[in-house]
């Protein structure tokens, strides 16, 4: 699979398994010159040649729309000469649409066994080839095969495998809500969808409904972590001589607190279970925020493992009591920002959910990143000087 990005908001994606990323490098001149069209055929005959890709998804944000561009002639012409199916999504066209559209034709190209494995799956949504690996093997200890994947891979001259699958489970089926499932189940195919599994026990509970849909003993999913004991227990007795600072007002914090949508996992609870003591910061200038059911200011232990950390509500209403409260030993704080001038100056390291990983090695080796960023900070005596 080629990715051809247009107009992109972002330079590059995050690296893809089998798959290979072109830009087109636009500029103002192009733009103003009407050569936008040319530039834009010019690479995706580049990627399609020297790729030679099962698919080329072609990304844009709206500039196409709005200076009256439209690349599907272009993509007609490159799949009557390379045999390349092009997709096209953009921030003003519905992408599950086109999706499903291209699925259909992979799904059917894949030529499903009659006879098949029960044991045999498709692993769908793997972030990346850690994950891939390690959603591999916890499969495996439970007696399931994985014969392919999807998700971001599309390409069905790599499924051979798949043949034979009797089921599609999904790691992360985040971002992939509008694909549907439908094209699967219509081919016999059982589908394990679930929240992704992220720390020790998201990834028991994910294992335990893959089981628990395809016949499995449940009670092996309990397992999962045995094998890491020492490992576990080793990473929690650093982590909770660190604190972790979640910002933000109520909107902000239910996403990093509770399981679901923008990530689909709980960053608050995954943060905890490693140990860490997690500091939840609620901008609340009004003082009516009602949150988890601490009153001025809570704190809850984690449910679970006894070596887990804690969670801690904590009010501001101003910059300065966020500055206070930010001094007061905090090692590390999630942010989008890759430089907050307000971390920063307070010797504070940042982070974002892509420090995560999926599965049990995933997440010691989430846990181990996170201290090394913790270790990164200035000494004690040295922050002084960084607010100067």
């Amino acid at each position: 699979m080629a990715s051809l990005r247009l107009f992109a908001d972002e330079r590059r994606p995050s690296p893809r398994r089998n798959s290979s990323y072109y830009d087109t490098d636009l500029g103002e001149r192009e733009v103003v010159e009407g050569r936008t069209l040319a530039v834009l055929a010019s690479k995706l005959r580049e990627a399609a040649a020297r790729d030679r890709p099962a698919i080329i998804h072609l990304m844009t944000t709206c500039l196409p729309e709005l200076v009256g561009d439209d690349p599907r002639p272009v993509m007609k012409r490159l799949e009557r000469e390379f045999g390349v199916k092009v997709v096209w999504t953009s921030k003003t066209r519905d992408p599950g649409v086109s999706f499903n559209d291209v699925l259909s034709g992979i799904v059917a190209g894949i030529r499903f066994a009659k006879k098949r494995g029960p044991g045999t799956v498709i692993l769908a949504g793997a972030p990346d080839d850690a994950a891939h690996r390690e959603m591999t093997r916890l499969l495996g200890t439970v007696g399931l095969k994985v014969a392919g994947s999807m998700f971001p891979d599309l390409d069905s001259r790599k499924m051979r495998g798949g043949r034979k699958a009797g089921a599609l489970v999904w790691v992360s089926p985040v971002g992939w809500e509008k694909i549907s499932d439908a094209h699967f189940i219509r081919n016999g195919l059982k589908v394990v969808r679930f929240h992704p599994p992220y720390g020790i026990r998201g990834t028991v509970e994910w294992l335990g409904r893959v089981c628990s849909v395809l016949g499995r003993d449940p009670s092996l999913a309990a397992c999962a972590a045995a094998p890491h004991s020492r490992a576990l227990a080793a990473l929690r007795r650093e982590c909770r001589e660190r604190t972790v600072a979640l910002i933000g007002d109520q909107a902000d914090l239910s996403a990093m607190v509770q399981r679901g949508q923008p990530m689909g996992f709980s960053v608050a609870a995954v943060l905890s279970e490693m140990g860490f003591r997690v500091r939840c910061l609620v901008l609340d200038p009004d003082g009516k925020a009602q949150w988890w059911g601490a009153g001025g200011g809570g704190t809850a232990t984690a449910p679970g493992d006894a070596g887990s950390g804690s969670v801690e509500f904590l009010r501001f209403s101003t910059s300065a009591e966020l500055d206070r409260l930010l001094a007061g030993g905090v090692d590390l704080a999630f942010t989008h920002f890759n430089h907050d001038p307000r971390l920063a100056a307070r010797g504070v390291a940042g982070f974002c959910e892509e420090a995560f990983e999926v599965g049990v090695e995933g997440f010691l080796a989430s846990g181990r990143r996170l201290l090394r960023r913790c270790r990164t900070r200035p000494f004690p005596r040295h922050r002084r000087f960084l607010a100067a």
